[in-house]
């Protein structure tokens, strides 16, 4: 902050611990208390980081009631004027509304427990059936098909690869994203040499493996080799979205 003349507001300063849950405790009976300043920071159980609400076991719990509450706030309020409206101007203020909601920050949520996964999808899922007015006793998957919406775990997996690729191919990712992926370079002259896989770090914590670090060269080596070449941003988001739409619709495909 002092090489770049930035002045640390005290007042607004917080503080988090993370750590795993069985130490959770420990850290609430210890409450730590740090002085900035003139300020004393105590010790927070969840704070707002860019928008994301991050809490002590990273659990990202917060982030999803939070992300659920604001998606069906406006859900409720489009289908009071859902009558109103044709079926594109639904979908473009879902779009814009609820779907962007989906998106933002998801990568966090890679590695989460599938029941916080799943409340998503719920909501997801409500959101297609405000459009087309389908009842809640019909299957909603052939509605998601049609109109081409990736299931939530998919989407988390298109933007850490999306990432994942800028950081390779593209260098729109920052430096520190940059550094994270490395090429898989092997001691010697293997045929996997010239796949474009990425080196996978060794983790000993279960933990670190939802990192960026960690994730993205594991997720990036499971993508077929054609998806793995240089190729324009563009032609990359395209043909990754068709990739994984279909392995997320094979069932309903082959139905």
């Amino acid at each position: 902050m002092v090489s770049n003349k930035l002045m640390l507001n005290d007042a607004k300063s917080e503080l988090l611990v993370i750590a795993p849950k069985q130490h959770v405790a420990n850290i609430q009976a210890w409450n730590p208390l740090v002085k900035i300043g003139d300020a004393e920071i105590r010790l927070r159980d969840q704070l707002r980081n860019l928008g994301a609400l991050m809490d002590q076991t990273m659990g990202m719990v917060p982030q999803v009631n939070n992300v659920c509450r604001s998606m069906y706030h406006h859900l409720r309020q489009i289908s009071k004027v859902r009558k109103h409206l044709t079926l594109d101007a639904c979908k473009t203020a879902i779009n814009s509304l609820l779907v962007s909601r989906l998106d933002f920050n998801n990568a966090l949520l890679h590695g989460v427990p599938r029941t916080q996964l799943h409340r998503l999808q719920v909501a997801q899922n409500s959101a297609a059936r405000v459009i087309t007015r389908t009842r809640g006793r019909d299957h909603i998957g052939p509605v998601l098909k049609a109109f081409h919406w990736l299931p939530v775990s998919q989407r988390i997996v298109y933007k850490i690869l999306l990432l994942t690729f800028k950081a390779v191919y593209n260098n729109n990712a920052p430096d520190y994203l940059q550094q994270m992926v490395k090429p898989y370079a092997p001691q010697r002259n293997l045929r996997s040499t010239n796949k474009g896989l990425l080196r996978v770090p060794k983790i000993s914590k279960k933990a670190g493996e939802r990192s960026f670090q960690a994730a993205a060269p594991r997720l990036w080596n499971t993508l077929n080799p054609d998806l793995r070449k240089p190729c324009s941003l563009q032609t990359f988001k395209k043909n990754l979205k068709t990739a994984l739409f279909e392995a997320a619709h094979r069932d309903l495909t082959s139905a």
